[in-house]
């Protein structure tokens, strides 16, 4: 009991089953574990066979070269501004038969601003995280099987949406329009949170002649398991396999060959079908939050982008 690091993967700095401490990515790929309070309990009821539990009290969060908040924060900026763009030539029309109206809506958003906050998890006592690990030492083959109930390592947006009313030759530029009203959905605020996730591992080794085999592979369930929530990250499969092998005179040199990757289950990059055109899409509150959501969540869950450097 106390402050705690663990080592649950065997694979080389990529570990899809060692997330019980969080990580330094301001160092890259070769992140160091940040120590974590915690209780852990080791049984070894047979020669072949251990058991592991772990419970932490609270996690802390990993850390990134990029602000996530500010970040967000700066693409909602900018995709308000194309807004106001777009929306220019109608205000001008609208300009043309009502001056007033043209300067009310023009005003309303000059100040118009998504506001982004974001969730810390660090000594937060309310989600806890803990797991179980039971290894077996077999002839021919090292196995683990794992289950951690954890936080997820990245944000997940929620959005709260607000309507604006404004003429319809806003939109359509039509001034015989200028005396209909038609109300429009953004996105008011954006709250940044972690969201649990259940974490189950899989790691073997073996050695073929001289040569090291191994597999370390987790199968990451959250909120949506149908995968049919665009607000919720879809499950993910991730894996780190490779071979290693010492070769040349006295087997002085040393060969290390990984391969990483990710399968993130029915993720679908490419906008949804059947969407309205623009103007239709801001009138209906549904699919603003779908394309909004559609352009946030799983990107923003994607390991290999939040590594990189801002």
């Amino acid at each position: 009991m106390g402050l705690e690091e663990f080592s649950w993967g065997l694979a080389d700095k990529k570990n899809p089953t060692d997330t019980l401490n969080a990580r330094d990515y301001r160092y890259g790929a070769d992140a160091p574990r940040l120590v974590n309070p915690a209780a852990s309990l080791a049984f070894y009821p047979a020669d072949w066979l251990s058991l592991e539990a772990v419970y932490e009290p609270w996690k802390e969060m990993s850390k990134f070269p990029k602000d996530f908040r500010a970040q967000t924060q700066a693409g909602l900026d900018a995709s308000a501004s194309t807004l106001k763009t777009t929306l220019a030539p109608g205000i001008a029309a609208l300009g043309t038969v009502s001056p007033a109206g043209a300067t009310a809506v023009s005003t309303s958003f000059a100040s118009f601003r998504t506001n982004v906050t974001a969730e810390s998890t660090d000594r937060n006592l309310s989600t806890p995280v803990y797991g179980a690990r039971a290894n077996f030492f077999l002839p021919g083959v090292d196995l683990s099987l794992s289950y951690v109930y954890d936080r997820d390592t990245y944000y997940t947006p929620q959005a709260s949406m607000v309507s604006k009313t404004l003429p319809l030759t806003v939109l359509d530029g039509n001034v015989a329009h200028a005396g209909n009203s038609v109300s429009i959905w953004l996105p008011e605020s954006i709250d940044l949170v972690i969201k649990r996730i259940h974490r189950f591992g899989l790691n073997a080794k073996t050695t073929i002649d001289r040569y090291g085999l191994w597999i370390e592979s987790a199968y990451n369930l959250t909120e949506d398991p149908a995968g049919t929530d665009d607000a919720i990250r879809n499950d993910k499969i991730s894996w780190t396999t490779g071979f290693d092998f010492n070769f040349g005179p006295a087997s002085a040199y040393y060969l290390n060959v990984q391969y990483a990757g990710e399968w993130v289950l029915g993720y679908d990059s490419k906008n949804p079908e059947g969407l309205p055109g623009r103007d239709a899409q801001l009138t209906d509150k549904a699919a603003v939050e779908r394309q909004l959501y559609r352009s946030l969540v799983q990107s923003m869950g994607s390991e290999t982008e939040q590594l990189m450097k801002p």
